[in-house]
């Protein structure tokens, strides 16, 4: 939790919302997994760069977010897009305009609105929140982005598995053997003499 408070404490004067500080917890647990922040919106800009740290209005949006992530194990690239509706955080991210199942959060489960402005104070049911975002959107994420890769580099997994059973066999084979060699093998047989015979 070190790292979340010293981050939550860093856009304090940013947090407005209950979702603001919502969305300040789904980003830490990203960051935590690997992942970092390229910036706001769905297109890369030129003031794009990886970081641990939310950036620059992050939350001009109000009802609306959207973050653009990258983590170190794979080169696509994750958006989350979160929305506002009543008291719901409805979380839709996407690799590579491919969906990944959405996650919906009711704030007032996880979120004091009353203490926005205490770290100590702000979160509830902390251990149970980062289960849901760690099984609906890190793992999920990860498992896409790994098919993803998998089909860019036109791997079939059958074919490579074939291609090495092929390689291994040829080192199996039992060269043929030829009458003179048997010959040669018994002559040489007959010729030896063990320690016992005498």
């Amino acid at each position: 939790m070190a790292g979340l408070e010293v981050l939550y404490n860093y856009v304090i004067n940013d947090i407005a919302t209950p979702q603001d500080a919502l969305v300040c917890f789904v980003h830490w647990e990203l960051v935590k997994a690997g992942y970092k922040c390229l910036g706001n919106g769905e297109k890369p800009g030129i003031k794009d760069k990886r970081s641990e740290l939310l950036p620059v209005n992050w939350n001009k949006g109000k009802n609306t977010y959207t973050l653009r992530y990258q983590s170190h194990k794979c080169k696509n690239i994750l958006l989350m897009r979160a929305i506002m509706e009543e008291d719901r955080l409805i979380n839709l991210a996407a690799l590579r305009q491919k969906e990944v199942p959405d996650l919906t959060l009711e704030l007032l489960e996880f979120v004091n609105p009353n203490h926005l402005h205490n770290f100590n104070k702000v979160y509830k049911n902390i251990e149970e929140l980062r289960k849901i975002i760690k099984s609906a959107i890190i793992f999920t994420s990860f498992k896409k982005a790994e098919q993803d890769e998998i089909e860019e580099e036109n791997i079939n997994p059958e074919r490579i598995k074939s291609a090495i059973m092929s390689y291994f066999s040829k080192d199996l084979l039992v060269p043929a053997v030829s009458p003179e060699s048997l010959t040669t093998v018994g002559k040489l047989d007959a010729s030896f003499e063990g320690p016992n015979s005498s």
